[in-house]
């Protein structure tokens, strides 16, 4: 059998006839480097003395029509940026030691509900970019322990308390750039351990009581870049831990005190773009704002104060104790 051994300081590379050999079949010191297949395309795999792998399969730079057979001792799976258009049951079944799959930026428009089966260690999955317009129910279900799922850029045009199930360990959902309208209650009901939320640039109009039910621990919330012109009084209310809230470029002129109510302090808002926003801000009415900046209960995202449509800009708004406006500052 030819073979090939380089050895680098401490890495050690060997090439038999396609195929990297396994760390005890070597037996040697120092981080030994495994090829995953015999593509070459693989990028190699960090292993210790112990057997411990961290394989890497990358097609990065290939133009893959569909998922390739991959080997199932790979803990990181990158697929991103090829032309996969569909993602069919236990693609990935044997691959129950992977923990990253990288699907962003294909040609995927249909995900069959079984396509996941099989990666309950999985923490990080990317479907960025791509075509999906619909999950169905369970898609996710044995994705026990992924913390962080990415689906910006799609087509989706409804999520439901079922679209997550299995995800109880989340913490980080993508859903940015997409075009949901409306959230229902209990939407998220499923992802309790949630801290970040990104739901920009889709075509909600109104935020609603219940629609972030469950989500005791979210930090974060973006919904900028939507069409939002109203929010109920108690839609934060089960958001208690929310600390940063993004709304700007919405259709918002005015916020009630009361929306705030529940939340801990200090608080970071964005509510205005400093190079032109589609709210057109009433700031005679947000003199309770004005009152709490001075405060120090609540802070501006990157510094941007509210733009103010009239009749006096932020910075001349002179407020009483109660909130009440006194007159602007000559």
């Amino acid at each position: 059998m030819s073979s090939k051994i380089k050895r680098f300081g401490q890495n050690i590379f060997c090439l038999a006839q396609g195929t990297l050999l396994t760390v005890p079949q070597l037996s040697l010191p120092g981080t030994v480097l495994l090829a995953l297949l015999h593509s070459a395309h693989g990028v190699p795999a960090k292993c210790t003395t112990e057997g411990r792998c961290t394989s890497e399969f990358s097609t990065r730079f290939t133009d893959l029509p569909e998922v390739p057979h991959i080997r199932r001792d790979v803990w990181i799976v990158d697929l991103g940026h090829n032309r996969i258009k569909s993602l069919g049951a236990g693609e990935f079944r044997h691959l129950s030691d992977c923990i990253k799959l990288y699907l962003q930026y294909n040609l995927i428009d249909f995900v069959h509900r079984e396509a996941f089966a099989g990666l309950t260690n999985l923490l990080y999955l990317n479907l960025e970019g791509n075509q999906i317009s619909e999950i169905q129910q369970g898609t996710f279900g044995d994705l026990v322990k992924c913390t962080n799922l990415t689906l910006n850029n799609n087509l989706i045009f409804s999520v439901h308390q079922e679209t997550f199930q299995g995800l109880a360990a989340l913490k980080n959902l993508g859903l940015s750039n997409n075009r949901l309208s409306e959230l229902q209650q209990g939407t998220f009901l499923s992802v309790p351990s949630l801290t970040e939320l990104y739901l920009d640039d889709n075509l909600i109009r109104r935020l609603n009581t219940g629609m972030f039910l469950g989500l005791s621990h979210l930090k974060t919330l973006h919904l900028g870049d939507n069409l939002i012109h109203t929010i109920d009084q108690d839609t934060f209310k089960h958001v208690p831990t929310l600390r940063q809230l993004n709304l700007v470029h919405n259709r918002l002129t005015y916020l009630s005190p009361d929306i705030f109510a529940t939340l801990l302090r200090p608080l970071t808002l964005f509510l205005t773009w400093p190079h032109g926003d589609s709210n057109r801000w009433n700031c005679d009415s947000l003199c309770w704002l004005k009152n709490e900046e001075l405060h120090g209960t609540v802070h501006w995202w990157g510094r941007f104060v509210p733009r103010c449509a009239g009749p006096v800009s932020w910075d001349s708004l002179q407020c009483g104790d109660a909130g009440e406006r006194l007159g602007a500052v000559i």
